[in-house]
């Protein structure tokens, strides 16, 4: 759930924050044991004019790249 939170709310800021390189590596725990996403590759300022149809594929990358997150730990990979 917190992984969940975490894109959640870099999706409803203004721009949205589309991760690029969100992985199993890149999640990390706390000391209570609250999920946290860090190291991710944000896009530089130079793609600020990027077309809309390259923003829907990050984001539908993004989702698949959860998914597969939700995989590794399902099958506790």
């Amino acid at each position: 759930m917190g992984i969940a939170y975490c894109l959640e709310h870099m999706h409803q800021l203004n721009p949205p924050v589309v991760p690029r390189s969100l992985d199993s590596t890149t999640i990390y725990l706390t000391d209570d044991f609250a999920a946290k996403v860090s190291d991710l590759e944000f896009p530089d300022d130079g793609a600020k004019g990027s077309s809309p149809r390259s923003a829907t594929s990050d984001l539908e990358t993004a989702v698949h790249r959860y998914g597969v997150v939700l995989l590794e730990i399902l099958t506790g990979r």
